[in-house]
């Protein structure tokens, strides 16, 4: 269905699904070793930009 609404195979489409899925996964594991790499040089987040963080999508506390 969604080949032929797209007017391209299903190869392609499964390519380009496998093609963007990689991607996604090897920007993750990029950030993912960037932030090993930090904390092993003992690179942490101050506390300040911490709790600016979580406040900006905690939601609204009365």
């Amino acid at each position: 269905m969604l080949a032929a609404e797209s007017n391209r195979s299903a190869d392609e489409i499964i390519e380009q699904a496998l093609r963007t899925g990689l991607e996604t996964y090897e920007r993750q594991l990029r950030s993912l070793q960037r932030g090993v790499d930090q904390a092993a040089h003992g690179e942490f987040v101050s506390d300040e930009k911490l709790n600016a963080l979580r406040n900006k999508y905690r939601p609204n506390e009365a």
